[in-house]
């Protein structure tokens, strides 16, 4: 996992310090590019607006069962 596994995704890496790298995947759901310090090809990346919608989904779901 980390920089090998990125390039070989075809993932955007940006470089933030000599050390560092900035890597730019696509939101499982719209395709836009997430931010991230870190790359995991088996985790399903979500942007801003679906990361919102995934956690009112999981409330309302825990109300539904009480």
């Amino acid at each position: 996992m980390g920089y090998r596994e990125a390039v070989e995704d075809q993932i955007k890496i940006k470089r933030i310090s000599p050390h560092e790298q900035m890597y730019l995947p696509l939101c499982a759901v719209c395709g836009a590019e997430v931010t991230s310090l870190s790359y995991n090809r088996t985790f399903l990346y979500l942007c801003i607006e679906h990361k919102k919608l995934r956690y009112q989904l999981k409330k309302q779901m825990k109300i539904g069962r009480l």
